[in-house]
């Protein structure tokens, strides 16, 4: 995951980028920062700092408003917005070593999302 705050400005002054596209892409910033924040959670709490509690926090709350921000502007939310499930597997391929595709380990609470989602 990029550094807090860097990934927002690229995604947001690309100029060969439509408004839609890069609404789509600060998308998946945002659904990448909240899931951080539930792995957070749910992790040991004795592994975790206070600090990285923070700056998840925060990163959340920038990609949030970015995104509120890039829907605002735009007047409609776009098609092709990255699901939970998406981000989890295209975050397990690139965490994969070449050649090995894991499963990404959901939780309880995003296998019944994405039960609901499919029915």
């Amino acid at each position: 995951m990029p550094e807090p705050g860097t990934y927002l400005v690229s995604c947001s002054t690309d100029p060969e980028q439509t408004l839609e596209q890069r609404t789509i892409a600060v998308h998946r910033h945002y659904l990448a920062a909240l899931m951080r924040i539930e792995a957070l959670v749910e992790a040991d709490t004795a592994a975790v700092s206070a600090q990285e509690h923070v700056e998840a926090e925060a990163a959340h709350l920038q990609a949030f408003a970015i995104l509120n921000l890039f829907l605002s502007e735009l007047g409609y939310v776009p098609k092709g917005l990255a699901t939970r499930s998406d981000l989890a597997m295209a975050l397990a391929c690139e965490a994969a070593p070449r050649g090995e595709a894991r499963q990404p380990d959901l939780t309880t609470r995003a296998v019944a999302r994405a039960e609901a989602q499919n029915s």
